[in-house]
């Protein structure tokens, strides 16, 4: 293999190492090993029946989400199997780009994650202590609307769709073409995440029954894309 897919390589393996430090921090930090489940499983388990609910989990959580796991890790897949073709590309700008892109919306997601639990945190302590929020602010409100929040809905969702975007520009850098099979993985994730009925809207509806000026937040903020708040 020659030296230049070696440190493609490489550098894919730095890079996604660093989203699972954060992402296994954000969890552990959120008690996600001290037992318990996610409230939105059990949200979305009281819209089904038990039979639904076991095919839903069948098909989505080990299903879909597996075969994401898969397609996320076939960028590296294809810059390897280039450089045995005999096809290798050393580093090149567009790896430059790659990386850059990743590293912007990994912090983007670090930052977001942290307002969050900023937030969260505040929010609940103030509620133990019979601390009362002050009227018309986003405590009173329930949920987040500033910082990374103010200009969209999700930055968690949109940093870590252009993430595994950006891990795809490895093997566009990789193989030379712009379209390729290992689009597959970014494809897929996308849609698990954005379309109408996705993991998107399913927090949304979630968030909606919760909190009555959402509809509010939803009107001003865009629900996926950066971008100002029209407020």
């Amino acid at each position: 293999m020659d030296d230049g897919t070696s440190n493609r390589l490489l550098l894919i393996t730095v890079l996604t190492t660093m989203w699972a430090i954060r992402l296994t921090w954000n969890f552990a930090r959120k008690g996600g090993y001290s037992g318990g489940e996610d409230y939105r499983w059990v949200e979305v388990e009281s819209w089904m029946t038990k039979l639904q609910f076991e095919f839903f989990n069948l098909v989505f959580v080990v299903g879909a989400q597996m075969t994401v796991l898969v397609g996320i890790c076939t960028p590296a897949a294809a810059a390897y199997i280039a450089a045995a073709d005999g096809e290798p590309h050393p580093i090149n700008s567009v790896d430059i780009a790659a990386a850059a892109c990743f590293l912007a919306h990994l912090y983007m997601e670090y930052v977001s994650d942290c307002q969050m639990f900023d937030f969260q945190s505040n929010k609940y302590a103030n509620k133990a202590k019979g601390i009362k929020p002050l009227k018309e602010s986003e405590e009173d409100d329930g949920f987040i609307q500033t910082g990374m929040w103010s200009i969209t809905r999700h930055p968690n969702y949109y940093s870590e769709v252009t993430i595994w975007w950006s891990i795809y520009l490895f093997s566009v850098a990789a193989t030379g073409d712009i379209l390729n099979y290992s689009m597959i993985g970014a494809i897929w994730l996308t849609v698990l995440f954005v379309p109408p009925r996705a993991s998107l809207d399913m927090t949304e509806s979630i968030s909606s029954r919760k909190y009555s000026k959402y509809s509010r937040y939803q009107k001003t903020v865009s629900r996926f894309i950066p971008w100002y708040s029209s407020a």
